[in-house]
C-alpha cells in the first residue's frame, strides 16, 4: 500500500485505504499490522458518509476497523459520534492487539469479545490440509504462530521474516559469542527490523525454556545446535531473557534505530559464563533493560 502524505486529498487517503481491501479476504495470510500506518479522519468521514446510505444486497451492514488504536485523536473522535448514535442496521467491528490504547469512551461504548488461542493440532492440521503445507513446514509455522493462524499463514509464505537464520545461527553458538560475531551477525541480517530480530530471539528462548523444563520442542529436535546452546543456560538466565525480550517486543514495533536496538539486543542477551551461571544473579548479569 501506498502511504498517503500527511496533507494528501480526502480522496487519497480513501483511495490507498480501499487498495488494501482485498488483502484481508477470508482463507490467505492477511498483511502483518504495520505500526507506522495511521488511521485519519478522512476514513472515519468516509464511513459515516456511507452509513448515511441503506445497504446495498444484505440487510445488515458491517465496518471492520483491523488496528483500530492506530486511529489518530481526530479519527477517534469522528468514530464516537457514530458509536453514539449507533443505526439499527450497521455494526461496528474494531480489532485491536493493544486495546489498552483505544479512548476508554470506544472502549466503553464497545462490546469487548477475546478470541483464545488455538490449539497446535487445529493450526498444524488446517495448514496441511487448506494451505498445502509439508508437515516440516506445518510444525515450524504452528510453532512461530503461538495460536494465531493468521501469523502461521504468514509464515508459511515468508518464514525468514519470523526465524532470522543468522540470528538462530548466534544463538546455537556458531559464529561464536564475540563482539565480532555479534557485528557478523548483524550485518548478515542488516535488512531486518526489530519486530523480527525480537520474535526469533522470543521463539527461540521459548524453545529452549520449553526444553529445560522438560517439555517437547519439535524444532529443537530438528536443530541439534537448540539443544547444545540451551545446555549451557541455566533456567534463571532464561527466565530473564524472556521477561527482558517481552519488554523490548513493543518497543521493536516503534521509530527506533534499527541496527542500534538489534545490536542492543545481542550484547544484552549474551549469557553470563558457564562457571557463574550456578551462582545467585547479581544485580544485571544478563538481560535487562538497557536503557
Amino acid at each position: 500500500m501506498r502511504r498517503p502524505k500527511r496533507d494528501a486529498e480526502p480522496e487519497e487517503v480513501i483511495a490507498a485505504m480501499l487498495n488494501r481491501y482485498s488483502e484481508f479476504a477470508l482463507g490467505q495470510a492477511q498483511p502483518a499490522p504495520d505500526p507506522r500506518l495511521e488511521i485519519l479522519i478522512d476514513a472515519i468521514r468516509w464511513v459515516r458518509t456511507e452509513l448515511s446510505r441503506p445497504p446495498m444486497r444484505a440487510r445488515r451492514r458491517f465496518f471492520v476497523l483491523v488496528q483500530a488504536h492506530q486511529m489518530n485523536a481526530e479519527a477517534a473522535n469522528a468514530l464516537l459520534k457514530s458509536l453514539e448514535e449507533p443505526q439499527v442496521q450497521s455494526t461496528f467491528i474494531l480489532t485491536t492487539s493493544r486495546p489498552g490504547l483505544l479512548p476508554a469512551t470506544i472502549r466503553s461504548r464497545c462490546q469487548q469479545v477475546r478470541f483464545r488461542r488455538l490449539a497446535p493440532e487445529v493450526i498444524r492440521q488446517w495448514l496441511q490440509q487448506n494451505a498445502q503445507a509439508i508437515p516440516a513446514q506445518a510444525e515450524l509455522a504452528t510453532a512461530l504462530a503461538e495460536g494465531s493462524l493468521g501469523t502461521a499463514l504468514r509464515v508459511i509464505e515468508d518464514p525468514e521474516s519470523f526465524l532470522v537464520q543468522p540470528v538462530v545461527r548466534y544463538f546455537t553458538g556458531e559464529l561464536g559469542a564475540s563482539e565480532r560475531a555479534v557485528l557478523a551477525t548483524l550485518e548478515a541480517a542488516k535488512e531486518v527490523p526489530p519486530a523480527s530480530m525480537v520474535g526469533t530471539l522470543l521463539f527461540l528462548y521459548r524453545q529452549a525454556f520449553a526444553l529445560k523444563v522438560g517439555l517437547d520442542s519439535p524444532y529443537a529436535a530438528q536443530n541439534p545446535g537448540i539443544i547444545e546452546a540451551v545446555a549451557s543456560r541455566n533456567l534463571d538466565y532464561l527466565r530473564r531473557a524472556l521477561r527482558f525480550l517481552l519488554a523490548r517486543s513493543i518497543e521493536a514495533s516503534t521509530n527506533v534505530n534499527a541496527r542500534l536496538f538489534n545490536y542492543t539486543l545481542l550484547t544484552t542477551l549474551k549469557p553470563p559464563p558457564a562457571s557463574t551461571q550456578a551462582r545467585p544473579a547479581p544485580a544485571r548479569p544478563g538481560p535487562g533493560p538497557t536503557r
